[in-house]
């Protein structure tokens, strides 16, 4: 964005952001992070099924009077395949890892809001000139996102490693379904068809991910509407699709959630988390006993209790439970004056701040996390191409 559409972003979000209340803002960070979800969701299903028809249209290109492919034109035809399919997957993979770092920068923006409201906005002592650190904030993200992909899972693989498996083995199978419509003299409708089948991408889905982003009235958006995100035939997949939104959902969520606990354990007016179940969740799991668990059976835990997500697929989330107001504002006076909070201290070391004053006079509206999340929650289709990183598009 340019420094007008920053600023008039940033508005729109400061404005929307301060209506709704401190309790509600674990509910609103996970609606911007499904909406994250939704616009992956919908991209990626259209760049797998534009390579498709691309994939087809050569095949048919190559073909013969009557329809089959030699070995010589399947040779052709394969080579322009297999440049759209690197191409293609080139920019899934900028996408999907673009995603998981917007996935990391909403916990931030959500941190900003609770400063804004509890530190800055109500401060207790007169405010200086308003400073912003997002400088800081580059730092603890990009030190969070290394630490997400580079940890190494049960299967000794790095995500780095899982992303390039993805790539090329889908580039193997779909080779094979090539060879195989050759030697069995299927026609290039045919072996069109079988690719079609194992790219798995519906047709509709981006369609249907549009209205769901950006066909809510401001009141569905408002009330934190959620039905559907998650659902629903167009956007159900099959093959590459399938196994490219496994991975996406799954290392965006993880992401995500490595941010947002690493930010909660900081913030000093959080006292617990609570892990709630989503209301897409299809079917009784582990999910359902961590949601019913904790010492009162609410799922209310210590913080850093419970690691999200619980399983591939997983969206659950955590909200934060926050300390009274009255005695946040009593102990943050306190601080203020000298008395000891060593997690204040904390945060404001997080913060890069010296103790006292600094830590009122940080307008965390100026954050373009603060912006991030805002963008998130009902940006345009152009605005969040942007927030991305990405400008128009891929």
């Amino acid at each position: 964005m340019d420094a007008m559409e920053l600023g008039e972003a940033r508005q729109r979000a400061v404005q929307k952001l301060d209506r709704v209340p401190l309790a509600r803002m674990g509910k609103v960070q996970q609606t911007a992070l499904m909406r994250l979800q939704i616009f992956v969701i919908g991209q990626t299903h259209e760049m797998i099924g534009e390579f498709g028809k691309r994939a087809k249209a050569e095949l048919i290109a190559a073909a013969g009077a009557d329809g089959t492919l030699s070995g010589l034109a399947l040779a052709r035809a394969r080579a322009a395949i297999e440049r759209e399919w690197m191409a293609m997957f080139a920019k899934w993979e900028a996408l999907f890892k673009a995603a998981q770092r917007a996935a990391s920068e909403i916990p931030f923006g959500t941190m900003a809001v609770y400063h804004q409201r509890l530190i800055y906005g109500k401060g207790t002592q007169p405010k200086r000139e308003a400073m912003t650190t997002d400088y800081v904030f580059q730092d603890q993200l990009q030190a969070l996102l290394d630490a997400t992909r580079s940890r190494i899972y049960g299967d000794g693989l790095q995500m780095s490693t899982r992303i390039w498996n993805l790539g090329n083995s889908s580039l193997t199978n779909i080779q094979r379904i090539l060879f195989a419509g050759v030697s069995d003299g299927s026609s290039a409708w045919e072996v069109a068809r079988n690719l079609e089948n194992y790219l798995g991408a519906g047709q509709d889905c981006p369609r249907w991910t549009r209205q769901r982003l950006y066909g809510l009235t401001k009141k569905d958006i408002a009330s934190g509407d959620r039905r559907g995100l998650l659902s629903g035939e167009d956007c159900d997949g099959r093959g590459v699709s399938y196994n490219a939104l496994r991975l996406a959902r799954t290392e965006i969520q993880a992401a995500h959630h490595s941010t947002s606990d690493a930010l909660m354990a900081a913030q000093p007016w959080i006292e617990q988390e609570q892990v709630i179940l989503s209301g897409s969740h299809p079917k009784e799991d582990i999910c359902d006993d961590v949601a019913r668990g904790g010492d009162n059976g609410d799922g209310v835990y210590p913080k850093g209790t419970i690691s999200l997500p619980l399983h591939p697929n997983c969206i659950c989330y955590k909200t934060a439970v926050l300390m009274d107001a009255d005695q946040f504002a009593g102990q943050l006076n306190g601080w203020l004056q000298g008395n000891s909070w060593p997690a204040m201290d904390a945060y404001a070391a997080t913060l890069g701040l010296g103790m006292g004053q600094g830590v009122t006079q940080l307008d965390m509206s100026q954050s373009n996390y603060f912006t991030a999340l805002g963008v998130w929650l009902d940006g345009s289709e152009d605005a969040l191409w942007k927030q991305l990183g990405l400008g128009g598009g891929l």
